[in-house]
């Protein structure tokens, strides 16, 4: 079971007639931070095996770090016009 389907069986109000959850008691995140960082979503083989999630955050240097990389990223990747300028130079 994935966690958005725990989170509405433990938060949400299901309409039977469009099948849907409409309303939660509380958001998704604050619902998730009241859990535990290692935690069971299934057992499998008649209970002999368990299954778990474990739920890991970045710390201010991983969301530095990929912060800096996207910011990289942006200014290495290459412009509409110079696809462009490429392309009509190259001849096939």
């Amino acid at each position: 079971m994935h966690e958005e389907d725990q989170w509405n069986l433990d938060c949400g109000a299901y309409d039977s007639e469009t099948g849907t959850y409409f309303v939660h008691t509380e958001s998704f995140g604050d619902w998730q931070a009241g859990k535990a960082n290692l935690r069971p979503y299934d057992s499998a083989g008649g209970g002999e095996v368990d299954r778990w999630r474990l739920h890991l955050t970045l710390n201010d240097v991983g969301r530095s770090f990929l912060r800096l990389d996207g910011y990289i990223a942006a200014q290495l990747a290459p412009t509409p016009s110079v696809i462009e300028e490429d392309e009509a130079t190259t001849e096939p």
